[in-house]
């Protein structure tokens, strides 16, 4: 399963009967959507630091990396001004509107209803997972993301860099223009063999299909020079559809979010069984 290995919530704390009710006033705007309207969201975690009922977690804190593939994007939608008005996906709690998606990801742990901070600003995905959010390039191929990313990861190799460049947003700059280089320096080669009347066309070909014939089959039009800017244009939140809610409002089923503010967890197993703390959760309402 993607994700399997930040499906941890190392960034919370347990929080005592006292501090829940002392702070649940700034989450109250969540809690009545989630009580009144059914409208919730949902994170599942194999392991956790909550062992009660309740919880809170800053995710503004720490920096998350993506999960099981390069962070190209994700340094994108933390670090760009296309992105400047939504949640810095770098310093995000990520969770679902589906139930059964985010129990999926739970396993044996647990699923918690998550309620952000009254003020929170919350990213909606224009599909239940964000690599299936930017049909504007990738159609409907599942989950796409990965696979681009590995081809990326490639043309980065064939040029001489041999980690994935993706720590910071500089990084994945600087390798672009070593990759566009290289691209424009065998595009210039392939012109003058293919106008030979003596070279292999055939053989010229096959020897740079990998990274430059296979990335203008893949890419088409996007590719113009630059693999950054091409980059800006494939990750970009109105063509992805990608909507920004305040806490409280509603959000269509199934959805991938993300926020950076401070949010309660609340085991929604208990909350479901147990009927005493069901009564003293809608108690706040």
């Amino acid at each position: 399963m993607r994700l399997v290995r930040y499906l941890t919530e190392g960034r919370s704390r347990e929080l005592s009967d006292r501090e829940f009710e002392r702070i649940i006033g700034d989450y109250d705007k969540a809690l009545r959507a989630f009580v009144l309207d059914e409208v919730g969201i949902y994170r599942g975690v194999m392991k956790t630091s909550i062992r009660g009922n309740t919880g809170i977690v800053d995710p503004s804190k720490s920096t998350r990396k993506s999960a099981y593939t390069s962070n190209y994007y994700t340094l994108i939608m933390s670090e760009t001004e296309k992105w400047s008005k939504y949640p810095a996906r770098s310093k995000s709690i990520v969770a679902s509107s589906g139930i059964n998606k985010a129990s999926g990801y739970a396993d044996t742990g647990k699923l918690f209803f998550v309620l952000p901070h009254n003020n929170a600003k919350i990213a909606v995905a224009s599909g239940e997972d964000i690599w299936n959010s930017f049909k504007h390039v990738f159609g409907n191929i599942q989950y796409p993301l990965g696979g681009f990313n590995d081809l990326l990861d490639i043309l980065f190799r064939r040029v001489g860099i041999k980690n994935s460049p993706d720590n910071t947003l500089n990084e994945l700059k600087n390798s672009c223009e070593v990759l566009d280089k290289e691209i424009s320096r065998l595009e210039e080669i392939i012109g003058e063999k293919l106008s030979s009347k003596t070279s292999d066309k055939y053989g010229v070909l096959l020897n740079v299909m990998d990274y430059v014939i296979l990335w203008s089959i893949t890419f088409g039009k996007m590719y113009k020079g630059s693999t950054y800017d091409m980059l800006l244009r494939i990750f970009d939140p109105q063509k992805a559809g990608i909507k920004l809610v305040k806490s409280g409002q509603s959000i269509p089923n199934n959805r991938e979010v993300w926020t950076d503010s401070k949010c309660l967890l609340i085991d929604f197993d208990e909350y479901e069984n147990d009927e005493l703390f069901m009564e003293y959760i809608k108690s706040f309402v």
